[in-house]
This record gives structure tokens, sequence and C-alpha cells, in this order.
């Protein structure tokens, strides 16, 4: 790379770097409320539970998302500055009558 040349076409490893990551991308926890607690309010069965998306990614990766696309031009690999993924946790409840 020479930083004076602004059209060079030369190819470069400069900004090459590793890419692998570990994502914790999908949990459920659920608890099932005990049957007298349920009965008593006239449910057969009732759970409780937390789920979380793409909680953690772990990577030394300097841009913002490790899981670079495939782009419809050939650019395997190229990280055009994708926006991370999202985080998301949903807290649900689920009654059987």
């Amino acid at each position: 790379m020479d930083a004076n040349d602004q059209i060079s076409s030369r190819p470069s490893s400069y900004f090459i770097e590793d890419g692998s990551y570990f994502r914790l991308r999908n949990v459920q926890l659920t608890y099932s409320l005990p049957s007298r607690i349920g009965s008593k309010a006239g449910f057969k069965n009732a759970q409780v539970y937390l789920q979380g998306q793409n909680l953690v990614t772990f990577t030394k990766y300097t841009g913002l998302n490790p899981e670079i696309q495939t782009g419809a031009d050939n650019t395997l690999g190229f990280d055009g500055g994708y926006m991370p993924v999202s985080r998301t946790m949903i807290i649900g409840v689920n009654f059987s009558f």
C-alpha cells in the first residue's frame, strides 16, 4: 500500500484480519409452574419463559459484525459496513386450560 497512491489496484493484505467468532445466538429458559398453583388459577399448565437472541459474540474482529454476507457481486469475505446483529430479549407466559 502506498498512502500517496489513491487509485492503486495493487493487492494488499493490510486490511485482512481473522473473522472467526462464537455467538450465543438463541437461548430459551422455561419454568413450569407447579400444577397446584396453576389449578388454583384455573389453568391445567402454566409456564414462564425468557428467550434471548444474539446475546453475546466472542471475537477479535474489529468490524461491527464478523458474520460477513456474500454480496451479489461475489465479494465473499468483504465487510461492506454491515450493521451489527441486534440483541433481543423476550419474556412470555404459556397457559393451558
